[in-house]
């Protein structure tokens, strides 16, 4: 049982871990794309963050009905 605790806890700090990864490298990109692409480029790359953004918060529902 212990085993199985210790792999559980271990999977949820790397999965926060990523979380917070993802959100800065998000953070990083907005700023880089704020700075550097050209606005005619910017309905595209907001379209694509949008489509990021609806993966991660599907992948968040499953994992919250995992954790129920």
């Amino acid at each position: 049982a212990r085993a199985t605790t210790k792999t559980i806890t271990k999977a949820i700090t790397s999965l926060l871990v990523g979380d917070l990864v993802s959100v800065w490298l998000l953070g990083m990109l907005i700023s880089f794309y704020n700075v550097i692409i050209l606005p005619e480029f910017r309905p595209l790359f907001t379209q694509s963050l949008g489509f990021k953004q609806r993966i991660m918060i599907r992948g968040r529902i499953s994992l919250q009905r995992l954790a129920i």
